[in-house]
């Protein structure tokens, strides 16, 4: 390996020092662009690391919200059919002001699509009402059902206020169970996720796993005109936002975008 000459510049004094921090090192065959120097990469192991590689692996300075949400990645969400496990894709289709989601197992032929109604994903059915005893506002019920299991048209509900259990509480409309890794459309299981000791990662695709990486190895997040509270990044689950968390979160990306690649070249 070679390294390009450094121009030393002249200080008070005649003596010289470099012109500037540039000591570099990063992987074989990489180049670092500083200013007017360009240093070829090395691998030897004294060179201290000043300056950042261009490198897709290396971290972002920042990351500046957009105000996308999650929806905003759902057009084609990479999932496991539910009869054969195979992987497949929910592909969202848009005619005007019309949409729709469906899904073809290209293993079996399973099929589902919105316009059928299909849901095969966990649902949380709810109500709410008065206490029947003391009169409290809304007693509020929620249960889960498994996937395929058919909602019921009441459910129990326990009131904050006196400790008394109300029951026939009218079921509202069934609800998707949040940060469930399923796709937003069918309820199928997601093929992308990876479990780490705090809980899920998912991704609904490749354009989903390059927003997280860019979120998560960024050493400043910032806020923009453009954040709501839609914003996927705004609702992220703490435990992904926790610096201390990084390395796990980018050890669990990975094994995501590993799965990715190979599900890629198994079809």
């Amino acid at each position: 390996m070679t390294i390009s000459v450094v121009k030393e510049c002249r200080g008070n004094g005649g003596m010289s020092r470099p012109a500037l921090q540039i000591a570099v090192l990063v992987g074989a065959g990489e180049m670092c662009h500083i200013s007017a120097f360009d240093f070829h990469a090395t691998t030897r192991p004294s060179l201290a690391v000043m300056a950042k590689p261009t490198s897709p692996s290396s971290s972002k300075a920042e990351f500046r919200d957009d105000g996308r949400a999650l929806l905003s990645f759902a057009e084609r969400v990479r999932v496991r059919c539910r009869k054969c496990q195979a992987p497949g894709i929910v592909l969202m289709q848009r005619d005007g002001a019309q949409a729709g989601a469906n899904f073809r197992c290209g293993s079996c032929g399973t099929a589902g699509s919105i316009a059928d109604k299909d849901w095969f994903g966990p649902l949380v059915v709810g109500g709410k009402r008065h206490c029947q005893f003391c009169g409290h506002s809304w007693s509020v019920a929620a249960r889960r059902l498994a996937p395929g299991a058919r909602s019921p048209r009441h459910v129990k509900a326990r009131c904050p206020q006196c400790d008394k259990e109300t029951r026939n509480v009218a079921v509202l409309s069934p609800g998707v169970v949040p940060g469930e890794p399923t796709d937003p459309y069918l309820g199928l299981a997601l093929l992308l996720v990876a479990e780490t000791r705090f809980g899920p990662l998912w991704c609904y695709n490749e354009e989903h796993l390059s927003f997280l990486k860019d979120y998560v190895t960024a050493s400043q997040r910032r806020r923009t005109n453009a954040t709501t509270h839609h914003s996927m990044f705004v609702r992220l689950p703490a435990w992904m936002k926790l610096a201390k968390n990084r390395d796990e979160v980018l050890k669990g990306l990975a094994r995501i975008e590993a799965m990715a690649a190979t599900s890629h070249a198994l079809g």
